[in-house]
């Protein structure tokens, strides 16, 4: 299993949220990305767990910042789906005929 692509995720906001804050006087730069001092400090020091990803981008939307999603293929190219739906289902009609026959 992969690991958790979260947090990797919210760091690049906040890495973005960052650069953006430090074009200016950090007690200025917060009121202006809509946050208080506090919590622009929790971004420069690491801290995105505090931080939902909608509320990165919803900062970076008001810098004028647009979020753009990328879905990238990480394992197998072909996937067939169709042949994994049709196992799942095989086995849920092998459980509940099991479970009908030990009742």
């Amino acid at each position: 299993m992969l690991d958790d692509p979260v947090p990797a995720l919210k760091r690049q906001l906040a890495d973005a949220i960052v650069r953006i804050a430090s074009q200016t006087n950090f007690h200025l730069a917060a009121p202006a990305l809509g946050i208080d001092p506090a919590r622009l400090s929790d971004l420069r020091r690491g801290r995105v767990d505090r931080f939902s990803i909608d509320r990165l981008i919803r900062i970076l939307a008001v810098a004028d910042r647009r979020v753009d999603a990328k879905i990238v293929t990480v394992g197998p190219e072909r996937v067939e789906w169709w042949a994994i739906q049709r196992e799942r289902r095989r086995r849920r009609k092998g459980d509940s005929a099991s479970a009908r026959n030990t009742a």
